[in-house]
C-alpha cells in the first residue's frame, strides 16, 4: 500500500506532507506509518516507516 501524502497548495515548491497512517511497515497494535521511537514499535519497523515518508514528501 502507498503512503497517503497530502500537500498545501499555499506550500508548493517547499518539500512538505501531511501523513496518514496507510503505507507504513508496523504491525499490531502499531499498525500503519508509525515513526515515534517511544511507541514500543519495532525499531526497524520504524526505520522503514521513516524512510517510506521522506521518500513519498521529497523523492
Amino acid at each position: 500500500m502507498k503512503v497517503e501524502v497530502i500537500q498545501a497548495a499555499a506550500l508548493a515548491g517547499v518539500p512538505h506532507g501531511f501523513l496518514g497512517r496507510r503505507g507504513g511497515a508496523s504491525e499490531g497494535i502499531c499498525a500503519g506509518l508509525n515513526v515515534g521511537l517511544g511507541s514500543g514499535d519495532d525499531r526497524e519497523a520504524i526505520a522503514e516507516n521513516r524512510r517510506r515518508a521522506v521518500a513519498a514528501v521529497a523523492p
